[in-house]
């Protein structure tokens, strides 16, 4: 049976990177980027916690005010997913290989 590894750690959530990489370094409130980007602060909040996570509407919209591509952050989105899938994936990780069952 071919085994695969998975990560066990848990992959950063993209609002996070909001907060740690947009907001902190230039002194931005979040109420002042919510704002900014036409969203309630509500909501920015929670995704700076982790609590909701970024779909591309809200990418878009802090590429366009950032630069940095709403692509990575939906990337991050999904690794974080994933990630936490794995991490809390028990039945799942029992599943085996379907290439074990084909005929060779």
């Amino acid at each position: 049976m071919t085994q695969i590894n998975v990560m066990k750690r848990v992959v950063t959530h993209p609002g996070l990177f909001v907060l740690e990489r947009i907001l902190q370094p230039h002194q931005i409130s979040l109420t002042k980027f919510a704002e900014y980007l036409k969203v309630s602060p509500k909501h920015l909040s929670e995704i700076t916690r982790g609590l909701k996570p970024i779909r591309p509407n809200l990418a878009y919209r802090i590429e366009l005010a950032t630069g940095y591509s709403a692509e990575m952050f939906l990337e991050l989105q999904m690794k974080h997913d994933l990630s936490i899938e794995r991490e809390h994936a028990f039945g799942i990780s029992r599943i085996p290989p379907f290439s074990d069952r084909l005929e060779k």
